[in-house]
């Protein structure tokens, strides 16, 4: 490893199955938007890898949570939020999927800057949905600093 580089933990390797969207991922999406509406953040069992990952998983059926779990513990405890963490992100989700903010649908995901934080969340359509700490929160897709095309 090059000197500087961002060491992943093993279990933050790269997705090896397709990123395929499944038949009915709407109402799936719109499902697992609404288990996760008033649960209150917590740095274990709900924030926002996990919620991007509970996401991915109704969109598509893959399940990321160990590889976004991982990822999110290497982050708090190098505590580098922000382009660090679409660096990772690009890892396990694969760097080719990386798209423009403004190029995001619907089922996306999105790195976002709310309220002076960094935080992984999930195109809506014309806002964009994260965990907030008291259930999620709804910001305009202006917050989004990168995407990734699921």
């Amino acid at each position: 490893m090059r000197q500087g580089a961002l060491a992943l933990p093993p279990a933050a390797a790269p997705v090896a199955a397709p990123l395929a969207r499944l038949p009915g991922w709407p109402l799936a999406l719109e499902c697992a938007i609404e288990r996760a509406r008033h649960r209150a953040f917590d740095w274990t069992t709900h924030n926002c890898a996990t919620f991007a990952a509970d996401c991915l998983a109704a969109i598509t059926g893959v399940r990321v949570h160990g590889r976004f779990a991982a990822l999110m513990a290497s982050e708090r405890r190098a505590r580098a939020f922000g382009p660090a963490l679409a660096h990772r992100v690009d890892v396990v989700l694969g760097a080719d999927r990386r798209i423009a903010p403004a190029l995001a649908q619907r089922g996306d995901v999105l790195l976002l800057a709310i309220s002076g934080y960094s935080a992984l969340g999930i195109c809506a359509g014309r806002s964009a949905v994260a965990v907030g700490p008291d259930g999620l929160t709804f910001v305009p897709m202006e917050a989004a600093q990168c995407a990734w095309h699921i």
